[in-house]
């Protein structure tokens, strides 16, 4: 009953939450200024800038920009026991696949392109791994894996076997899918062979 209670509490608090927050945004449109007025604003108090003011602005903005996002970075891995599983697991493919010390492991990172095409194709792939462990034990229930066309350039064939290995090993328990050109039924015995010739519906073309 109080677990029933407190429940219903919580739902009447975020109604009321965002009852409050729409409100708020009504009344803060209502004191905007219309476009025109912003632009006549801004134009009026235009004056001459010269490029070391405005290099000057932007990188002032940029340190901004860094130190709210390193603030925000450490509240989100704050007592945050999904972050350290995935960060765990990256780590520990990230050593057995001996990528280098030097490459900073960051699950948070949008510069992964960065990378050489090694590294980045080792990288996705173990990134990937470590979100779908974590997925699956959030959901209860393993999600199942689409792996299209493994091998990438720059990549090693005994690297992409070694990948493929820890997906049997790790993850035997999911439905795996992979689209290749290559034959890997010696890594997984008992998989399904489906072989398409020509289109997926075996058509000339999709349009016919």
């Amino acid at each position: 009953r109080k677990s029933l209670l407190v429940s219903e509490r919580n739902l009447l608090r975020r109604q009321i939450a965002d009852i409050e927050s729409n409100r708020e945004k009504q009344l803060t449109f209502q004191n905007l200024p219309s476009v025109e007025e912003q632009l006549l604003q801004q134009l009026s108090e235009l004056k001459t800038i010269g490029a070391v003011e405005v290099k000057s602005v932007l990188d002032k903005l940029k340190k901004e920009k860094e130190k709210i996002s390193a603030r925000l970075l450490e509240r989100t891995r704050l007592n945050n026991s999904w972050i350290d599983d995935v960060y765990n697991t990256v780590k520990q493919y990230a050593e057995e696949l001996k990528i280098p010390e030097a490459y900073k492991i960051d699950i948070f990172t949008h510069k992964l392109k960065s990378k050489s095409g090694a590294i980045l194709h080792k990288l996705v792939f173990i990134y990937k791994l470590a979100y779908i462990k974590a997925l699956s034990k959030k959901l209860g229930f393993p999600v199942p894996i689409f792996c299209d066309s493994p091998n990438g350039r720059e990549v090693e064939n005994s690297t992409i076997r070694e990948m493929l290995t820890i997906l049997k090993r790790d993850f035997s328990t999911h439905q795996l899918l992979i689209a290749t050109i290559f034959d890997y039924t010696d890594i997984f015995e008992s998989a399904s062979v489906f072989t398409l010739d020509g289109t997926l519906f075996n058509q000339q073309s999709l349009l016919d």
